[in-house]
């Protein structure tokens, strides 16, 4: 599988990444934004990064676009929800995502 380029994007990684199957079985989108090195047209990509961490008991994860120089951050009560919510909003396409700073 590989995915759409976006009309912005920079110079990627040329590495590859093995499939996790059961990552992959739970959260599908957020697997193919952190393993998937290559664009649908077969040109490399850089592969999202992620940070997660608790503070004040809320799980806290930011996902890092490295293409498109955009992060974004999602938190929830339990690691397990934090995960549900990110994989949801990527699917539907409505992470709040903001530039990197310079």
């Amino acid at each position: 599988m590989a995915m759409k380029r976006p009309a912005v994007g920079s110079q990627a990684n040329s590495g590859v990444n093995e499939a996790d199957e059961t990552f992959f079985d739970w959260y599908p989108e957020l697997h193919e934004r952190l393993s998937e090195t290559k664009w649908e047209d077969g040109k490399p990509r850089k592969v999202d990064t992620l940070m997660i961490f608790r503070e004040h008991s809320m799980w806290k994860v930011l996902i890092h676009d490295r293409e498109a120089r955009t992060k974004a951050w999602v938190s929830a009560p339990t690691w397990e929800s934090m995960l549900k919510v990110l994989e949801a909003r990527i699917a539907e396409g409505t992470l709040e995502w903001t530039p990197e700073r310079k």
